[in-house]
């Protein structure tokens, strides 16, 4: 069995708040390469196929870096709920296919992100997370879960889920 980690894709609202920002961050230019977009938007039936030209069974997905990080708090957690329940509405719609790492707004306050069922459903239905470093933010880590083994540097994201 063949897994690819940490396959990229693009959600559209977060996509067009990042080029709103002051820096908006220079990966973007990659996704406007070519047929990227076209490739990073799809969650469906041409991924699939692309998976299984390349002996693929399961991809993890995971949003394009930098995710929602450099947003504002409100801005980063609605468009972290509206991702995160694109991945798990792809992952349900495609359970032997498809895993997702669940996108953190690390700008919003964990109690803020997490007071919502439904927010804290979409995150804890993810087989992990990821963290993208950013300067601000400190190195990238992967949050496994759902058990949780958080890095020390996050345990705060970590005694809010406990």
């Amino acid at each position: 069995m063949l897994i690819a980690i940490d396959e990229h894709w693009i959600a559209p609202g977060v996509t067009s708040a990042l080029k709103t920002q002051a820096r908006p961050d220079e990966s973007l230019a990659f996704n406007e390469m070519g047929d990227h977009r076209q490739r990073l938007e799809d969650l469906g039936e041409f991924r699939i196929a692309a998976m299984d030209a390349q002996g693929i069974d399961i991809s993890i997905l995971a949003l394009t870096p930098t995710g929602t990080q450099p947003l504002s708090s409100e801005q980063a957690r609605r468009l972290s709920s509206a991702a995160n329940g694109t991945a798990m509405a792809v992952v349900s719609k495609y359970p032997i296919r498809f895993r997702a790492l669940s996108t953190l707004p690390v700008s919003c306050p964990m109690h803020g992100y997490f007071a919502s069922d439904e927010d804290r459903q979409k995150f804890t239905s993810a087989n992990a997370a990821a963290l993208y470093g950013l300067e601000r933010v400190g190195p990238p880590y992967l949050v496994v879960g759902p058990a949780m083994t958080l890095n020390e540097t996050i345990d705060p994201i970590g005694r809010e889920l406990q």
